[in-house]
């Protein structure tokens, strides 16, 4: 299952929306059928792969969105930045989807999948306010992951920066910063303990 469904709403029976993936279309029908309600609506998928990775790789990506108040200008005060961050987070955004996009279809993934709800859904959600986009705007305020960790999120989950260490090095083996500017950045900026820089000119 995956898709922008946060625990609390669906406690609550906010309309919320998910796919069903099952490598069987049928199987995953079923399934989609069975758990539909009024208020939560399923969707169905054989796309596993690309379920399974948008799902992950869509925390890294909502660091970097969630960094986007540091990022937007850094020369000017924190109060501007703040009002202001809006360009700077489309952008983050679109370079997101596209990296997602061929990050995904590396794996055996499907272009379409990101584009829906375990992709650009899952993604919204996580950058709009969860724990990923929290630690985000600190490591883009110049704090380090392992002070925002110790000082600031000392109890908190923070499913992106938990990837990386699993994954990092082999992402940075396998695709080149020009390829996935965003990606191989926070990556860095994680494994190296290096201040996150973005690479603008390498967006598409």
């Amino acid at each position: 299952v995956g898709g922008p469904c946060l625990a609390s709403g669906l406690a609550n029976k906010v309309h919320s929306s998910v796919v069903i993936a099952n490598s069987n279309i049928k199987t995953a029908k079923k399934i989609s059928d069975l758990l539909n309600t009024s208020y939560y609506h399923t969707s169905f998928s054989d796309d596993l792969n690309g379920v399974e990775v948008s799902a992950a790789i869509k925390n890294i990506f909502s660091m970097l969105i969630g960094a986007s108040k540091g990022l937007c200008n850094t020369s000017a005060n924190k109060e501007l930045r703040e009002k202001n961050y809006l360009n700077t987070a489309a952008s983050l955004l679109q370079q997101s989807i596209y990296e997602m996009i061929i990050f995904t279809q590396n794996l055996k993934g499907k272009k379409e999948t990101v584009l829906g709800l375990a992709g650009i859904g899952d993604l919204y959600v996580s950058a709009d306010g969860g724990r990923n986009s929290k630690m985000g705007y600190f490591i883009g305020e110049g704090i380090s992951y392992e002070d925002a960790k110790k000082l600031k999120m000392p109890n908190e989950t923070v499913e992106g920066a938990e990837l990386i260490f699993e994954i990092g090095a082999k992402i940075k083996n396998d695709f080149s910063i020009k390829k996935l500017p965003l990606m191989i950045s926070m990556i860095n900026t994680i494994l190296n303990k290096k201040p996150l820089k973005i690479e603008w000119n390498n967006f598409k």
